[in-house]
């Protein structure tokens, strides 16, 4: 064992130097026996922190908030690899179907649909359909804030003796206003009609053999998304997973991916040499892993090309890719890793967490040359916890930098008064702490918290801007009984700093600066009462503390917002 790990090990090391060389280029809420949860909702996003010891599972993300589906909710959530949803035990009465309607304050309205057919064949069709809407209200503002989010997912699954296989198409309709001005924007020169529009009409599949075979697994994505002011874009990505069994149950994996993106904006809308980008990327993943007297290693090595083809430029990448996990005792064992990889930032992804971007950002890939990182994970008793350190290194990591223009300079498209977002590039060192808990009793109680804490240290930028230092989120879910059920969900998001532009009095001409946005805490609740095994009313709360909060500059969020409605679990 020992041998084909330092072989393995050496092979990594050669391929590295080889690689270098050639661089010459810089539930019951709703029961639905497949595998949606149709009761998931902003506040019962019940998380329980695994115990597996994969080292997947204890990875650090740096958390967004995005508001609930749309941008004026005050829901913030973030998006945590490792947390999973506490599966509870099915109940009698099982239902393939679900429909939900509800009406709230702000003129809210929220539809949701998901069905499922058993066709010929062992052949499964899944419909999921989903709208919120708001026709907007919040106090004192220059321009309209509504906002349309509309979504439909239509997937077709089979499984056979040979293999299984699964394919879907979804499209994106989403609606939203540039509506954050300064309060003291000049009304003479206003552009009131600031609606974006946002389409995404995607393909997904997946094969899988099911014998013993070389490719463990293919996948294939295709994207295309666009908005009003000409924005294009193509996403195409394809990734194989195999095995190589090399004898005495050693096995290699490799991983296979490539991926081209193509970005096209509006001529009119964007500065020159800033229309077009297309890049093409292809990278390949091997790793073993070991089973050393009781220490569960990986070691792979990822390397990466990267071409960007508008400007004839092409770069070569060398990732580590390694993870060790030791049990010291039954519930509780230490790990360590170092991992990087390549990212390509793409318009749409900019989109997903900002929508109130311009339509003319910069694209580049962004690579994390090292993440390093080590903690603990353990269980006592009905309480699980979690602690980690880690170190990254980024560069060209992507920055919302508000576009900040002086009086006189305002421009003559909606996004271009004060009121969009744009992206800047910069090399940025993020050291980060991560603390989890989660307490579950028994089935009908789950707890939990996680906070992460942040040290950024940018390279020419003179903040990170808009990264909070402190995210924490407490959790909580609670069935009373069979028929009452509760959840709660509050996020804090620490202090922000924003591109700011104000009037130095002193040599009577205008200046940039960082201004700090104020932290915040969003509180978000429902209840559900189930009338019979299939009616159900519920009633949603969201931004219930009902503070002014700005998660982006100048963008307040909706106050107090309720909403009631009533679900329906039925089949064909």
């Amino acid at each position: 064992m020992h041998l084909k790990f330092n072989l393995f090990l050496g092979f990594l090391i050669l391929s590295s130097v080889v690689f270098a060389q050639n661089d010459t280029i810089k539930t019951e809420k709703l029961i639905i026996v497949k595998q949606y949860s149709p009761t998931v909702n902003d506040a019962f996003k019940i998380k329980q922190r695994p115990t597996e010891s994969d080292s997947v599972s204890t990875e650090v993300k740096r958390i967004d908030y995005t508001f609930l589906n749309v941008p004026v909710a005050s829901t913030f959530t973030p998006a945590k690899g490792r947390a999973s949803r506490v599966i509870l035990p099915t109940k009698a009465d099982m239902y393939d179907n679900y429909a939900r309607l509800g009406f709230g304050n702000f003129t809210t309205l929220l539809g949701e649909l998901y069905s499922t057919f058993d066709l010929n064949n062992g052949k499964t069709l899944d419909l999921n359909f989903s709208h919120l809407s708001s026709q907007g209200g919040i106090d004192e503002l220059l321009i309209d804030d509504k906002y349309y989010n509309t979504h439909l997912d239509v997937g077709l699954s089979s499984e056979t003796r040979d293999y299984a296989w699964s394919g879907a198409v979804h499209v994106n309709h989403d609606v939203y206003n540039w509506y954050g001005l300064p309060k003291d924007f000049d009304k003479t020169s206003l552009i009131d009609d600031t609606q974006q529009t946002y389409m995404n009409l995607g393909f997904n599949g997946k094969i899988e053999p099911l014998g013993r075979t070389f490719i463990r697994s293919a996948q294939l994505r295709y994207d295309i998304f666009s908005d009003d002011f000409k924005a294009m874009e193509h996403d195409f990505n394809f990734k194989v997973d195999s095995d190589l069994d090399l004898g005495y149950d050693d096995i290699l994996s490799t991983t296979l991916e490539v991926d081209y993106l193509s970005t096209g904006y509006g001529e009119s809308y964007t500065p020159i040499g800033f229309q077009d980008y297309s890049f093409f990327n292809i990278s390949l993943y091997p790793k073993m892993r070991f089973d050393i007297s009781g220490l569960d290693l990986n070691v792979g090595a990822k390397v990466a090309y990267s071409s960007d083809i508008e400007y004839s430029d092409s770069e070569f990448y060398i990732y580590p890719k390694i993870s060790l996990n030791y049990n010291l005792t039954e519930d509780f064992n230490v790990f360590a890793g170092a991992k990087g990889d390549l990212n390509q930032n793409t318009y749409r992804e900019f989109v997903d967490e900002n929508p109130f971007v311009s339509p003319n950002l910069p694209i580049t890939p962004t690579s994390t040359s090292y993440d390093v990182y080590g903690g603990i994970q353990g269980k006592f008793d009905k309480l699980n916890y979690l602690a980690k350190v880690s170190y990254a290194q980024h560069d060209n990591y992507a920055l919302f930098r508000h576009n900040t223009m002086p009086p006189l300079n305002i421009g003559v498209y909606p996004f271009e008064q004060n009121n969009s977002f744009g992206v800047v590039y910069d090399d940025m060192s993020q050291l980060n702490f991560n603390f989890s808990l989660n307490y579950t009793p028994h089935e009908d109680l789950d707890l939990g918290f996680d906070a992460n804490y942040n040290v950024y240290d940018t390279d020419s930028q003179q903040e990170a801007w808009n990264l909070p230092e402190i995210e924490a989120q407490i959790f909580g879910y609670y069935e009373f009984t069979d028929q009452w059920r509760f959840g709660a969900t509050a996020y804090f998001v620490g202090e922000r700093e924003s591109y700011d532009l104000s009037l130095n009095s002193n040599i009577n001409a205008f200046e940039y600066r960082s201004k700090t946005q104020d932290a915040f805490v969003d509180l978000n609740a429902e209840i559900e009462y189930q009338i019979n095994p299939q009616f159900a009313v519920f009633i949603r709360g969201n931004n219930l503390l009902g503070s002014d909060k700005e998660r982006w500059k100048n963008y307040e969020v909706q106050g107090i917002q309720v909403l009631g409605g009533l679900t329906y679990k039925f089949n064909w």
